[in-house]
């Protein structure tokens, strides 16, 4: 049994481009009904699929961690977040069902920023100790997490179709 889903129609509008992993994308919002066992439902175009067929390149997921810290760094705006205190941002809202060592904190923060997600400035020393470092989400960061959700929404929306084609 062969799952295909069929186009009934389609409507575009464009809402942006971004860049991703130094790919130019072009959003668009699409409106395509796809019948599914009798069923329609919005399906949205994926700017990583377009990245794809693109590119002919395969997209991998971020490691769940890093999901993890880029969502918690973006709740943070323009102005960053200081690294312990994503360490207890992350253990709060997960109500300690998630907890980040010192070692694996810094060394995913460093992951992150060699891959261009991230990046930090030098704050204010406090107390006498050393100078904070802020982080914050560059562009690519932005753009990745954007794409991640529309990859998570697509997902969740996505229904098979049984065909009786062989």
């Amino acid at each position: 049994m062969l799952f295909q889903p069929i186009l009934t129609s389609m409507a575009a509008k464009e809402i942006g481009s971004f860049s991703l992993l130094g790919e130019s994308i072009i959003m668009t919002r699409q409106y395509t009904t796809k019948q599914f066992e009798g069923r329609g439902s919005p399906v949205l175009p994926s700017p990583l699929t377009e990245r794809r067929k693109a590119t002919n390149d395969t997209w991998k997921l971020p490691a769940q961690r890093e999901l993890i810290f880029l969502w918690a760094i973006q709740g943070s705006g323009a102005s960053g977040v200081y690294g312990l205190d994503l360490q207890r941002a992350i253990n709060e809202c997960s109500q300690g069902c998630e907890t980040v060592s010192y070692g694996t904190l810094y060394s995913t923060l460093k992951r992150l920023k060699g891959k261009g997600w991230v990046d930090s400035y030098e704050g204010e020393a406090f107390g006498g100790g050393a100078k904070r470092q802020y982080y914050f989400l560059t562009d690519s960061g932005r753009d990745l997490l954007n794409a991640v959700t529309q990859f998570f929404f697509d997902l969740q929306h996505w229904r098979p179709v049984r065909s009786d084609a062989n």
